[in-house]
């Protein structure tokens, strides 16, 4: 064919394919919105990772339901969002389909207990109308797509162990991806020829050829069908192994993507053949050997029924209804919960289910004249109501409550300055501040561990020569805990161990879901949101509260915040003061203290004081605690009557280390006498960023250089703003830097980084420096060789990451989350042995005179 001739048939291929993908992307909205929702969520936040590895590391009745669960929601969802955008493409009529179709209803569960229960289905007039088969295949493909986006997923969460490996992962990923992409190729290929099948059906002249062309039609299913029989017993023998022996290793990775790569497949065929299932009658006997439940095969075949297929999404409904009951009545009684990941697919699938069939129900009483109808005008009503309900919520200011913290009588004999400081002047020691940093469920964790385990080293009398503890978000949090630990425990070390370890192996993430997406979310309404209540926070905090004391309460404890601490203040000697940060909305610090202080904006300039509200109140201790833990956008902002709103104390201040800098000067500038022997700043640091950085301040004076080069990486304007403003680590850089140049000038001072070790490559070097590394090829080799020896002093205290075939992995880098797996718990355990981490407890030991040499790390001689 000439070339001229060929451009207007390609003009008009690209036009059609325009078309398509429009009329695809327009009947997919909602589709396209939840698989963009489950890719954030499970691939850009840093918990996710830790939540799948938590379901296949230990193998526990709760990790395999969560596991199992998983995937017959990526299944299902694979189903849902490539089935229901055709009544979107129905209803909006696009490639003139509407008036092509009618509706009748339909019972798919029978002349049973639910014969009750209508379905909606539909018939299309083939005979007038040609179908889309490229938007139907872009719609097919979403089914695809969530499996592909499952493995990934799952790849991802083995990254930090696969990364430090000798595997050839260069070429490894990409065939693994290849291997996945495959069935969508297949599919498209045998979707094809079908279709060209049924067209030679349709075109039959004679009654002869017809019979012959239904026969090699036949035939071809046939042949389909078999190969799906075999696919569907590789997904069993899959699903089985895969959930009842999976571990945490390479063979674990093999069996999850050859689960995925045969789902994949099912799906496939699945959507090749499920109006064909009453076809395959005749196979019963080969399935049996699958499913011994004739009624469960007989249901499969019918699947084939449009009414019969519908009934699997509303079986998934409500499946994830239960689960969300479930998880939320868990939550508000402090019960078991399960994993977060089948929590959060629960919610997603509730919600997806909810909108589409809303959906597609106005769309068939518009279609069939059902506005009088009796559910046609509840779920009218209902939606209506909801809708002003939110107008109203969202356009009038009236005062919400949903968030409000409660507030209690002060305490009547409170420690005060003068008390407090007098405990200082009456003992001439090293002074210690220790501030501890934000980082979620991670820094709560490190925190207590690296508390306890300086404890431990100093024979029970670091607190006892503390002045501060002072902290941001879980950092806060973990000082807090400690708090009440000493206070209850006093320096029973094995108590306490038990008590942390409940903590920190404890699941606030499904907690954190359950209630974000639900009850919190329809108690902002008005006028429910005129009621103060009990949130997120409120059930968070008393299953801190119950994992640390002898005996747990229904309700978070109302003893005010200054009460408890005093418990701790006078079970020895002295007790370091407590402060508790936040950040205000408008720019101001808020600060609860556990001392009553003679004139707060003097130790505190800029700040608002928490801790004496007006007429005689204060808050309780674990909501004053809360107020400094709620991250922007995952957590509510606190509500103090009064006084404002508080969110996340990293927002001003991420390290806690402003507060301690603030009592210092306050007390170095007021009492003379007060730090003679000394003052140590302890500054508790978790996260793998400073961590990297740290060794590239390590390169830099090591090489003797003022920085390391870089190209920087070019980025949008926005997107730079964004990365600043949402930066955490300008406020505690700047107070490291000072403290360092104070320590310079002072002798008397000291300056202590307990860094939490990460194992780091270059690619984490880069991402500190934000930016390509731009030094010599003799520099490079350095930098290279201090990574791998820093990498190394880790394997030393934990395993090296090539190991065999079956071989589990034991440890886990924490992620920042709100939820750790026992690979993470024991992980910073064994890097509380770690050398440069025993150097620093070592220099902290010195400063304490008197300490018993009998007590080691592990409290054995």
């Amino acid at each position: 064919m000439p070339p001229f001739r060929l451009f207007p048939i390609l003009i008009e291929g690209l036009d059609q394919f325009k078309n398509s993908v429009k009329n695809f992307v327009k009947s997919s909205f909602l589709s396209l919105v939840v698989l963009g929702i489950i890719l954030l969520l499970l691939l850009n936040m840093d918990q996710a990772l830790t939540l799948f590895i938590d379901m296949i590391e230990v193998q526990t009745a709760s990790t395999t339901l969560s596991l199992m669960l998983s995937i017959l929601f990526i299944n299902l969802f694979a189903l849902a969002l490539s089935h229901y955008p055709i009544y979107t493409y129905y209803a909006a009529n696009l490639n003139d389909s509407a008036r092509h179709i009618s509706w009748r209803a339909a019972y798919p569960f029978g002349d049973g207990t639910f014969k009750w229960y209508r379905v909606y289905i539909f018939r299309l007039d083939k005979s007038h109308y040609t179908i889309d088969r490229m938007a139907n295949t872009l719609r097919y493909s979403l089914g695809m797509a969530i499996h592909i986006l499952w493995f990934h997923y799952i790849l991802k969460s083995f990254d930090p162990i696969l990364a430090y490996t000798s595997l050839p992962l260069g070429w490894i990923k990409p065939l693994m991806y290849f291997g996945l992409i495959l069935p969508i190729l297949a599919y498209y290929i045998l979707k094809r020829k079908l279709i060209h099948l049924e067209q030679e059906v349709a075109l039959s002249r004679t009654e002869t050829d017809r019979a012959i062309n239904n026969k090699r039609k036949s035939h071809y299913l046939l042949r389909l069908g078999k190969i799906y029989v075999g696919i569907i017993g590789l997904c069993l023998i899959a699903l089985l192994v895969t959930v009842l022996w999976v571990k945490f290793s390479l063979l674990g990775l093999i069996l999850l993507y050859a689960t995925s790569f045969v789902l994949i497949w099912n799906y496939v065929f699945f959507r090749l053949l499920r109006t064909q299932f009453d076809r395959f009658t005749y196979l019963s006997n080969v399935l049996k050997w699958f499913f011994p439940s004739k009624s469960f095969l007989n249901w499969c075949f019918s699947l084939s029924r449009s009414e019969k297929y519908l009934s699997l999404f509303h079986l998934g409904f409500f499946v994830s209804f239960a689960i969300i009951a479930s998880s939320t009545v868990g939550s508000l009684n402090g019960a078991f919960l399960l994993n977060g990941i089948p929590v959060l697919m629960a919610f997603l699938y509730f919600y997806y289910f909810l909108i589409a069939n809303l959906w597609k129900y106005y769309f068939v009483a518009q279609k069939e004249g059902l506005q009088r109808s009796r559910l046609y005008k509840i779920l009218f009503g209902t939606t209506t109501l909801f809708f002003i309900l939110f107008l109203i919520t969202w356009f009038w200011s009236g005062e919400v409550r949903t968030h409000e913290l409660d507030q209690v009588s002060s305490s009547r004999s409170p420690i005060r300055e003068e008390v407090f400081t007098q405990s200082l002047l009456q003992h001439h020691e090293h002074r210690f501040f220790i501030a501890s940093h934000g980082g979620g469920l991670k820094a709560n964790a490190w925190t207590l561990l690296v508390l306890q385990e300086l404890q431990k080293r100093t024979d029970g009398k670091l607190l006892n020569q503390t002045v501060g503890l002072s902290g941001a978000s879980g950092g806060s949090l973990g000082l807090a805990l400690y708090t009440v630990l000493y206070g209850e425990n006093g320096t029973d070390f094995e108590d306490i161990d038990k008590k942390i370890d409940a903590v920190i192996s404890d699941n606030y993430t499904s907690l954190d879901i359950s209630l974000t997406f639900g009850l919190d979310t329809y108690r902002k309404l008005w006028p429910l949101n005129k009621f103060r209540g009990k949130d997120r926070p409120y059930f968070k905090m008393r299953r801190y509260q119950n994992d640390i004391l002898d005996r747990p309460l229904p309700h978070l404890d109302s003893t005010a915040f200054r009460d408890i601490w005093k418990m701790a203040y006078e079970k020895d000697v002295h007790y370091p003061s407590l402060i508790m940060n936040t950040a205000a909305t408008n720019g101001k610090r808020g600060i609860s203290w556990s001392v009553k202080a003679n004139d707060f904006q003097t130790i505190f300039p800029f700040s608002q004081n928490l801790g004496d509200l007006e007429d005689q109140k204060t808050l309780t201790y674990y909501q004053a605690v809360s107020t400094t833990n709620r991250f922007p956008f995952l957590s509510p902002a606190a509500k103090i009557k009064g006084y404002g709103h508080f969110i996340d104390a990293g927002a001003i201040d991420n390290s806690g280390l402003l507060s301690n800098l603030d009592l210092y000067n306050y007390f170095h500038n007021n009492y003379l006498n007060i730090f003679t022997k000394g003052v140590t700043f302890i500054e508790i640091i978790n996260a793998k960023s400073l961590y990297a950085d740290k060794i590239i301040q390590d390169f830099t004076v090591i090489q003797k250089i003022g920085r390391v080069e870089k190209d920087e990486v070019e980025t949008d304007n926005i997107i730079a703003d964004l990365k600043t403003g949402l930066n955490l680590d300008k406020v505690p850089g700047y107070l490291a830097d000072y403290l360092y140049n104070l320590q310079v000038k002072d002798s008397s001072l000291n300056y202590i980084k307990i860094f939490l070790p990460h194992k780091i490559n270059f690619k984490d070097i880069e991402s500190a420096l934000d930016g390509e590394i731009s030094i010599s090829k003799d520099q490079h080799r350095i930098l290279d060789s201090m990574i791998k020896e820093s990498n190394d002093r880790i394997y030393d205290k934990t395993e090296d990451p090539n190991k065999g075939l079956a071989e589990p992995w034991k440890y886990y880098e924490p992620t920042l989350s709100r939820h750790l797996n026992p690979g993470s718990i024991d992980f910073m355990k064994a890097m509380l042995e770690h050398d440069e981490v025993k150097a620093q407890f070592e220099e902290i030991k010195v400063l304490i005179p008197m300490v018993t040499d009998s007590i080691t790390a592990s409290g054995k001689n």
